[in-house]
């Protein structure tokens, strides 16, 4: 099969728990309502990728369990290629426990289970190399760089969510990474933590002097930023009610960039584009409610003074 993205990284069960409040110490209280759905942030991804028209396949591993055929039989639900899904016997399926108050404030719990034995050895040459982009969230440092080697080897869109990694390495650190990867999804609390900076902008700007073609900095209910040419552009978040859950927008939002990516659109109209589906996944519980290319597109048809997207 040849495929538009494959998407490399993390793939859970999603337990969600909506409540009044997050209770403190020794403190309990009844949840509103409660949802146990697929998640991971690059399962996410793919399945959002595959709503939104383009073919997608997943590389990552799931437990040799009940949840990980949940999870499986998820992914071929939403077309998604499955054939270099790993069951591994060494452990259990992923799971993250998500906690929402009714300001919609998470506080999330990872159980990483098999997710932590992806490998340099699952990344099948072969199996990328006919993709046009690779997109890898969650992934250890040691296996991005076999991921980004191959993608600079065959000339292939690299991206990229390193997520905590950000957080934890140097900027120096993953230079070389950072220098062949084609476009970086970022938070802004996670961009300044790497660089070393409080001014986002700052921030931008050292990140693409590092070799970043595009950086894509996802700012929650204030929008995003989108960098290139050494150039910052701010897009405004779309506003929309009512906000049930923020669980799964970030994955929204890349999937969507990077299908208007390949379909040649320019890194600000793609941005554009990715913040009206991120918006439209906040109206529902659960990180897979990932609008399909038909919402997108009639929401901006009977939105179009929000702002111009072709």
């Amino acid at each position: 099969m040849v495929l538009d993205v494959v998407c490399i990284g993390n793939v859970n069960i999603d337990v969600i728990v909506y409540t009044d409040h997050i209770p403190g110490p020794d403190e309990s209280t009844y949840a509103l309502n409660l949802t146990i759905s697929p998640g991971g942030s690059a399962a996410n991804t793919a399945v959002g990728i595959s709503r939104l028209g383009l073919k997608s396949g997943f590389i990552g591993r799931v437990g040799d369990d009940p949840y990980g055929q949940l999870l499986i039989k998820a992914f071929i639900e939403e077309g998604v290629d499955t054939s270099c899904i790993e069951i591994d016997n060494t452990g259990s399926t992923g799971f993250v426990i998500v906690l929402v108050d009714r300001s919609s404030v998470r506080r999330i719990i990872r159980w990483p289970g098999v997710n932590l034995n992806l490998s340099s050895l699952d990344i099948d040459e072969e199996y990328i190399r006919k993709a046009r982009a690779i997109h890898a969230s969650g992934v250890k440092i040691n296996v991005v760089y076999s991921i980004v080697n191959l993608c600079d080897r065959y000339k292939l869109t690299f991206c990229w969510d390193p997520g905590l990694i950000a957080i934890r390495e140097k900027l120096n650190n993953i230079a070389d990474i950072l220098s062949k990867t084609s476009i970086l999804f970022i938070s802004e609390v996670e961009s300044k933590m790497l660089v070393g900076t409080s001014n986002v902008d700052e921030a931008i700007l050292k990140i693409l002097n590092a070799g970043v073609k595009i950086v894509a900095v996802k700012a929650g209910a204030r929008g995003s930023y989108v960098a290139f040419n050494s150039n910052i552009h701010y897009i405004p978040a779309v506003k929309i009610k009512p906000v049930i859950d923020t669980t799964g927008a970030g994955d929204a939002y890349a999937a969507a960039f990077i299908v208007q990516t390949l379909r040649g659109k320019d890194p600000i109209q793609s941005a554009k584009y990715a913040s009206v589906a991120s918006a439209l996944k906040v109206r529902f519980s659960g990180a897979r409610n990932i609008p399909r290319r038909e919402e997108v597109d009639a929401f901006i048809k009977t939105h179009h003074n929000i702002f111009q997207v072709e």
